[in-house]
């Protein structure tokens, strides 16, 4: 198995955990409408779904150091969402 084709497995299995994660956020919103778990779901998407899609997506439209810093900026941003979802919480 060649490098490229096992980083593109374990983005497919990030995108999975990431999607069955999200999905438990959000019936966790849905039965106690808590804005916490709405944002905890909606960070953890920004984080795996949203990166692992716009990677995809920047790989095969362009090139160049765009590649490297879009996966961080959605990081950072689901890093943000987390983070208030913790401050929600408390």
């Amino acid at each position: 198995m060649t490098p490229l084709v096992f980083g593109q497995l374990i983005a497919v299995l990030e995108l999975f955990v990431g999607i069955a994660a999200v999905g438990l956020a959000f019936q966790g919103y849905h039965r106690n409408q808590h804005r916490t778990m709405l944002f905890l779901g909606s960070g953890i998407a920004t984080m795996t779904v949203v990166g692992t899609v716009l990677q995809w997506i920047l790989t095969a439209v362009t090139t160049g150091p765009m590649i490297a810093i879009a996966p961080t900026v959605t990081d950072l941003l689901g890093v943000c969402q987390l983070l208030y979802a913790i401050v929600l919480a408390r």
